[in-house]
């Protein structure tokens, strides 16, 4: 009996020693295999999972600031709409104001411009005798709206509107030509009002 008891010991010692013996090379094929793949994945240039998670990161974020980004173009370009409209809206009663004034004007042009008189006959006279030229009459120059012009009355601008002060609400607005005239100001109808204050003479 005691000499079962040894061989049952022996063979648990070694069978131990056998799973022993396979567990560290089981551990040991796991790192080999680890570091092939860790290597193979190096060559391959590929990114780790945190990598890809930072990355992924940024792009969500950069994603929802550029729908941010369209937002604002859409409101802008809604905001640009409607100040054209405005604009439009403005200029229809303002021509029809214009209307009777641009001919109110023409009429007195045409009142004022001289007619130059018919050339009267002359007189036979004796021969020996000088004839006597009919005095001649100074016609003045006929006015008319394309000889008329309107200078831009902002220091520095050389601007000139010719027969009428049409597009002068789209000239002040240029910051280009009129570079020390408000410069902070920036708004399109505070700029004309600012220009209807200081320079009334203008639409006189």
């Amino acid at each position: 009996m005691p000499q079962r008891t040894k061989y049952f010991e022996d063979f648990t010692k070694l069978m131990s020693g056998a799973f022993g013996l396979a567990k560290g090379a089981r551990q040991e094929m796991q790192t080999v295999a680890t570091s092939l793949l860790d290597r193979m994945l190096a060559d391959r240039q590929l990114v780790s999972r945190e990598e890809f998670e930072v990355v992924r990161d940024l792009a969500r974020e950069a994603r929802d600031g550029n729908r941010e980004i369209l937002d604002k173009l859409d409101q802008l370009q809604a905001q640009g709409e409607q100040a054209r409209r405005a604009e439009k809206s403005e200029r229809a009663p303002r021509a029809e104001r214009r209307a009777p004034r641009r001919a109110s004007r023409r009429a007195a042009v045409d009142q004022t411009a001289a007619v130059e008189p018919p050339p009267r006959e002359e007189e036979k006279k004796k021969p020996g005798r000088p004839k006597s030229k009919a005095p001649v009459k100074k016609v003045r120059k006929k006015r008319t709206l394309s000889n008329v012009e309107y200078r831009c009355p902002i220091d520095g601008c050389t601007f000139v509107f010719k027969g009428s002060r049409s597009g002068w609400d789209r000239h002040i607005l240029s910051m280009g030509n009129h570079p020390n005239w408000h410069p902070d100001v920036t708004d399109r109808e505070e700029r004309k009002r600012l220009f209807r204050e200081e320079f009334p003479q203008f639409f006189a």
